[in-house]
């Protein structure tokens, strides 16, 4: 095993400032509503309760040869931060890519460039549901740019 294993704290901007791989041994996202819901919900108590920073949880990786980062485990946390910053229209464009799923690789390329087809192709309607639940849970905070910054 690798001495220079390291772990770190990092915000979603610096999550976003390295290139993932989700390989295809990984799961499909499969995040629902109650998932979704849970963890926009404890983000927006820990703003109410004013906790300086909230802890998503893990996102473990490796780093390839290509200085990307290899999701081992936390996808779908990643991919929730990554549909999260979309709707919140972050000045971030996550580079989530996922092996052998072309169809994810153009649903989230079409929604970097602002061209969101909602539940137009069955293999990324799981995609568009959990976009749907963010906009929705989001509808439901009173201060959005608050919840927004903390993010």
């Amino acid at each position: 095993m690798s001495k220079n294993n390291t772990v770190e704290i990092l915000n979603v901007e610096q999550i976003f400032n390295s290139k993932y791989v989700v390989p295809l041994y990984q799961r499909n996202f499969a995040w629902g509503e109650e998932q979704i819901c849970q963890l926009l919900q404890d983000i927006y108590e820990s703003i109410k309760v004013k906790d300086q920073q909230y802890f998503i949880g893990s996102l473990v990786t490796i780093r390839r040869q290509d200085d990307s980062f290899e999701v081992i485990d936390g996808q779908q946390r990643l991919t929730i931060l990554a549909l999260l910053s979309y709707v919140l229209q972050f000045n971030v464009e996550p580079e989530i890519h996922y092996d052998s799923r072309p169809e994810v690789e153009r649903f989230l390329q079409s929604l970097a460039s602002g061209v969101y087809a909602s539940g137009s192709d069955p293999s990324t309607s799981h995609f568009s549901a959990a976009i749907e639940t963010i906009k929705e849970e989001i509808a439901k905070i009173e201060n959005k740019d608050t919840f927004r910054d903390y993010v």
